[in-house]
C-alpha cells in the first residue's frame, strides 16, 4: 500500500495539468483527435510548504523515503490520487522557520 502525504500545501501551489491527444490532419483540412488511452491527463503540482523545522523535517523525511515511488495525495480540485516527487529544494526563511518547494507528478496505478 502506497504511503499518504498528508501535509497541506501553501496558496501559492498551482497546477498545471496537460492533455495527451493523438491527432491526425489530412489534407483537406478535417482532423481527427482523441485522448491517448484512459489516463489521458497529467498533471504536475508546483507546491510550496512553510513550515517550523521540525514539519520541515518531516516533509523532507517523507520525500526521501519515497524516491522511486508513488504515494497518495489528496489533491485540491481531485481529491485522493498517485503522485511522485523527483525534485524538491529547501530553504531557511529565518526564526526555524523553513520553505520547501516540490513537484509533484500524477501517475496511474492499474
Amino acid at each position: 500500500m502506497a504511503d499518504t502525504f498528508t501535509w497541506c500545501p501553501t496558496t501559492s501551489s498551482s497546477a498545471v495539468a496537460n492533455s495527451v491527444v493523438r491527432r491526425s490532419q489530412f489534407g483537406d483540412g478535417y482532423a481527427q483527435s482523441a485522448a491517448d488511452g484512459i489516463n489521458a491527463i497529467r498533471r504536475t503540482w508546483s507546491v510550496e510548504f512553510v513550515v517550523k523545522e521540525p514539519v520541515a523535517r518531516s516533509i523532507i523525511s517523507f520525500l526521501d523515503s519515497n524516491v522511486g515511488k508513488s504515494f497518495i495525495w489528496n489533491a485540491p480540485l481531485i481529491g485522493n490520487a498517485f503522485f511522485y516527487c523527483d525534485t524538491y529544494s529547501s530553504s531557511p526563511s529565518g526564526n526555524s522557520v523553513w520553505t520547501i518547494s516540490a513537484t509533484f507528478e500524477q501517475t496511474y496505478q492499474p
